[in-house]
């Protein structure tokens, strides 16, 4: 297990633990970096399941001697292809966290939603991490959020900043928006605060894990690659808009099914610079309108908005048909409303 990485830890294990078999004993291998010991922990008091030094022996060992050995977890076990193991309770057990380090005037007890960027700033300060892979065509500035930061405290809804490492410093004049990220960030805070929020606004990032660990809704701004494959670890109820793209050469935006047509490669650096292609990240009125539809729904079990001839005319478009009605069906994930209003000739 890739301990370095929040991501690894939280949907990896939750993957697992969704589909062993009954009585199943299980070692695994991890990094000297635990990215959270509060989740670390939880899975060790896990029944039947074990870290140690000797699952890297193990695996190194099984893998390179005997690779079709059954007592090798294989990939497929971590990160399943068409998984359902979202639709299924929670696999762990968090310790009660009575109350965090205040923060100013923050109460815990009153309504929050939590707010997350993703940036490079983590990956480089635990000095990559040992990944070689590019990830900054998903960089977005936390900046972003403003509009949609102040219509949220404007409904009396407190504002939270989470993040362990962060690259931008973000200030603005907003009495009930509470920075808890770097200084701020620990173990404890940083899942006592998803757990209990109304909800997470962030993009495809390993902090998104402990809202999918925790089954908590999310909505995700800036979500690329749009890969359906990716979305099978965001939590139920979720709601999402995508990054979009824009052909150079044609000088057109790329359709939906294009973009998850795309064979993505994350070892390969430039991706879409070498086929012609620029990233257009969500503006701030997207993201707020987003924000807006989320707070308006996300208590809601079933809208009316997602199931109109748009919505399905975008479902019926894509290729993996077989994961349109999984995310959509089963797990119950939307494109918001209000993007795909605005973008109908992407279809």
């Amino acid at each position: 297990i890739y301990t370095s990485r929040i991501g690894h830890l939280s949907y990896n294990m939750d993957c697992y633990l969704s589909s062993r078999k009954k009585n199943e004993i299980a070692i695994f291998g991890t990094q000297k970096i635990i990215a959270n010991y509060l989740i670390y922990n939880s899975w060790k008091n896990s029944k039947r399941i074990y870290f140690s030094k000797i699952g890297l022996l193990g695996d190194f060992f099984l893998k390179n001697f005997f690779p079709n050995s059954k007592m090798l977890i294989k990939s497929n076990e971590l990160d399943p292809n068409y998984s359902l193991a979202m639709t299924k309770g929670k696999n762990i057990k968090i310790k009660k966290i009575n109350k965090i380090n205040i923060l100013g005037n923050f109460n815990q007890n009153k309504p929050f939603i939590c707010f997350h960027n993703r940036d490079d700033a983590y990956l480089k300060s635990i000095g990559g991490g040992g990944d070689i892979n590019n990830h900054d065509y998903r960089d977005y500035k936390f900046s972003d959020y403003s509009k949609a930061i102040n219509f949220i405290t404007k409904k009396k809804i407190q504002v939270i900043r989470v993040g362990r490492v962060t690259a931008e410093k973000f200030k603005i004049k907003n009495k009930t928006f509470y920075d808890y990220s770097n200084e701020n960030s620990n173990d404890e805070n940083d899942v006592f605060l998803i757990k209990n929020c109304q909800f997470l606004v962030t993009s495809a990032t390993g902090l998104s894990n402990i809202a999918s660990l925790l089954r908590k809704k999310t909505l995700f701004v800036n979500h690329i690659p749009f890969y359906l494959r990716e979305m099978y670890w965001c939590a139920p109820g979720s709601l999402f808009i995508p990054k979009k793209l824009f052909l150079i050469k044609e000088k057109r935006f790329l359709k939906f099914h294009e973009i998850e047509s795309l064979k993505y490669d994350i070892h390969e650096k430039n991706f879409f610079k070498k086929r012609g292609l620029r990233v257009i990240n969500n503006t701030q009125t997207e993201i707020n309108l987003a924000t807006h539809e989320m707070f308006l729904n996300y208590k809601k079990k079933d809208t009316k908005i997602y199931n109109t001839e748009l919505h399905n005319r975008f479902w019926s478009s894509l290729k993996d048909q077989k994961a349109a009605k999984i995310i959509r069906d089963k797990l119950k994930i939307n494109i918001c409303n209000s993007f795909l209003l605005k973008n109908k000739k992407l279809i």
